[in-house]
């Protein structure tokens, strides 16, 4: 996954967004780490669907800054409850 962003959303689920380069160039990829959910764009050479694949959950601000948050006052406790 080529510059994945962690975040956490509302709830506190952890989740990456990023791209993973294709054949068919760059696709958008956002993974719900707490369910193990994926979801993909379109690849950029058939117009890159623009569509919120859960970015605005994972990849705000806001959810940055919560991802920090955590981290810095638990950086490896957050590790441990993903799959919780």
């Amino acid at each position: 996954m080529l510059a994945p962003l962690a975040g956490l959303d509302a709830d506190g689920q952890p989740g990456v967004c990023g791209l993973i380069e294709t054949r068919a160039g760059p696709v958008r990829v956002v993974v719900a780490l707490h369910s193990g959910a994926v979801r993909a764009g379109v690849p950029a050479t058939r117009g890159g669907n623009r569509a919120d694949l859960g970015e605005s959950r994972y990849c705000s601000e806001a959810a940055l800054k919560r991802w920090e948050q955590v981290k810095r006052g638990d950086p490896i406790g957050l590790i441990a409850r993903i799959g919780a």
